[in-house]
């Protein structure tokens, strides 16, 4: 053994008002996806469908309910 710590893998959740195009939404599914690269699990949730712009693939998507 190396003796080196092995980093503990994060669960992280993007909460989502609309999946209408804007650089935030682009920045924040750019996050995701370098998280999920470095092998944490991310998940875009949001009470609307999945943006059709965007093809997920690893980085998970979940509709929620709309509470409004």
């Amino acid at each position: 053994s190396s003796g080196r710590v092995r980093p503990s893998r994060m669960r992280i959740a993007y909460l989502l008002e609309s999946g209408e195009f804007f650089g935030g939404v682009k920045v924040m599914i750019m996050q995701a996806e370098a998280l999920v690269r470095r092998g944490h699990r991310a998940t875009i949730v949001s009470p609307r469908p999945a943006p059709d712009w965007y093809e997920f693939g690893r980085v998970a998507f979940e509709q929620s309910e709309d509470k409004r």
